[in-house]
């Protein structure tokens, strides 16, 4: 499912405030006039109508100053949409009566942005002039309006025990001049100046997370069902990667953003020679998308009053590139070869993981109690036999030992949880990921006993699939276990591009089976279908 918006630029005839009001440019998003998202739209049904007769949001409106072109306006509100918006953290309530207007608010705490191109410069920036500080993390080149601060103003109105009810004191508080911090992935201890740590650790505990250079999220689903923070913004969920997993328990990073494009991924995976033919022909059919067939999105309450409109009034502008008189309806942002040379240089954690240094992983001890841990369940139950689970039956499990399970599988860094038939489309199916996916029941004592030899399938691995469990649990998991053609558990089905290749029935691992249909899905040959059979 593809997510658009329609961004418009133009002048007012009617403001939503007073007819009399005089005419402004502005820039804003289109309302939708059939949207299958029907509730999201009639909670935001107060528009602005332009000389054109459109229609915007009033909550996504900002307005234009004339030293501003429309393509700018417009390149500037989409970036800023996709990074800085989704990225605040938290609102900050204006004190007693405030004498500004119901729109102005002021955010505090902190953002990592990981970049050094100009989006992330443009998101370090933005973030700045809405008086949030900022962690600007790349391996060089980085240039940002740090060299100079933005001084911002808010006047409170302050009613107080020490005052007559009559007194209105009203204070101008000047924040101080919020600047750019950017470092490298590895920074200097504050302990032993001999010794470097990661950029995470150096900055200790931050809001969100904007990464422009790659995605470790493994995945997440978009429909009426994301989990949010009340305000449209998706919060830390579904199809967490071991990294994600970190940064909220060690850091209370609740946001993290990837902005990586597709087109970015499709130069990762194949290279700098064969990637670049893919990834300008999947730009052109983003381009020539029937907008029919995307799903409408409308930006949270005060895109446009609060955040676009302080980007604009302090300057921050991202200004568009190339053919600025196209006629497109549709642009769709590419890939760069600096971020491509960026994210393959950036050094590697020693852990072997394959995680960018700077970003948390799991220490040699961590990594050993979550091990026993889960060794300690295996031994739990050795005394069941190797008896396989129907779906929707009962497997012999009692609730500590389900518990318990449930909580590995939530924090396990090395194995991805699918959670329904979505969860399943959004982590394998749409992404054509290769894959090998443990089918299980938290009640399957069988699985439980094997679920640790999975684990460390998945940690040694070196072959570039990507390990899942899928819980057949539930009214959801019986739908899932029919997608996925499975009856009892436990059992492995295998994806190659995201295409169903097979399934094993085994209730042991090691499997000479799983892996002889592992193989042969590396290698490309047919599956073998003598390999269903269970034990």
């Amino acid at each position: 499912m593809v997510g658009c918006l329609t961004l418009v630029t133009g002048t007012t005839t009617t403001d939503a405030d007073a007819d009399t009001a005089p005419s402004r440019r502005i820039v804003g998003v289109q309302k939708q006039v059939s949207n299958d998202n029907s509730s999201i739209e009639e909670e935001n049904n107060d528009t602005i109508v332009l000389d054109t007769n459109t229609q915007i949001y009033k909550h996504t409106a900002a307005s234009i100053p004339q030293s501003i072109s429309d393509n700018d306006a417009l390149s500037t509100a989409a970036a800023s949409l996709v990074g800085i918006h989704c990225a605040l953290p938290n609102k900050v309530d204006m004190v007693g009566g405030s004498t500004l207007s119901d729109t102005d608010v002021f955010y505090s705490g902190r953002v990592v942005v990981m970049g050094g191109n100009e989006l992330a410069c443009f998101f370090a920036d933005g973030l700045a002039a809405l008086g949030i500080d900022v962690c600007l993390v790349s391996t060089g080149g980085a240039k940002t309006r740090n060299k100079h601060g933005m001084c911002l103003f808010f006047a409170f109105q302050f009613f107080g025990d020490t005052v007559s009810q009559s007194s209105d004191i009203i204070f101008a508080v000047l924040l101080s001049s919020i600047l750019v911090k950017t470092m490298s992935p590895s920074v200097e201890s504050d302990d032993d100046e001999d010794v470097e740590i990661g950029f995470a650790s150096a900055i200790g505990q931050f809001d969100s997370l904007i990464d422009t250079l790659a995605n470790e999220r493994k995945g997440m689903t978009m429909d009426s069902t994301t989990t949010t923070n009340g305000e449209g913004v998706g919060i830390m969920g579904g199809g967490r990667s071991g990294v994600l997993s970190l940064l909220q328990t060690r850091h209370q990073c609740n946001k993290y953003i990837s902005t990586t494009t597709h087109a970015q991924q499709i130069i990762k995976n194949d290279g700098i020679l064969f990637g670049p033919g893919k990834a300008n022909a999947h730009v052109k059919s983003m381009e020539s998308i029937s907008l029919d067939k995307c799903w409408s999105l409308v930006p949270s309450a005060g895109f446009g009053p609060s955040t676009l409109q302080t980007l604009f009034d302090n300057n921050v502008i991202f200004p568009a590139k190339g053919n600025t008189k196209s006629s497109s309806v549709v642009v769709a942002r590419g890939w760069d070869i600096k971020d491509f040379w960026e994210e393959t240089s950036w050094p590697r954690d020693s852990s072997g993981t394959g995680v960018r240094y700077g970003l948390p992983v799991l220490d040699d001890e961590e990594d050993d109690d979550y091990l026993d841990e889960a060794f300690q369940l295996e031994r739990m139950q050795l005394r069941s036999t190797n008896v396989r689970t129907r779906i929707g039956g009962e497997g012999g499990m009692d609730d500590d030992e389900v518990q318990l399970q449930t909580e590995l599988d939530e924090h396990n860094p090395y194995v991805t949880r699918i959670v329904g038939v979505d969860g399943l489309a959004s982590n394998i199916l749409s992404r054509r990921r290769s894959s090998v996916v443990f089918v299980s029941m938290r009640s399957c004592r069988t699985c439980k006993r094997i679920d640790s030899m999975f684990t460390k399938m998945a940690r040694e691995c070196n072959n570039g699939l990507m390990y899942a469990k899928a819980d057949t649990t539930g009214l959801g998991g019986k739908m899932l276990g029919r997608q996925l053609g499975v009856v009892a558990v436990p059992a492995f089905v295998l994806f190659r591009d995201g295409i169903r290749y097979g399934a094993v029935s085994t209730s042991k691992l090691p499997s000479d089976r799983l892996d002889k249909a592992i193989r042969d899905l590396e290698a490309g040959e047919d599956f073998d279908t003598s390999l269903e059979e269970g034990d």
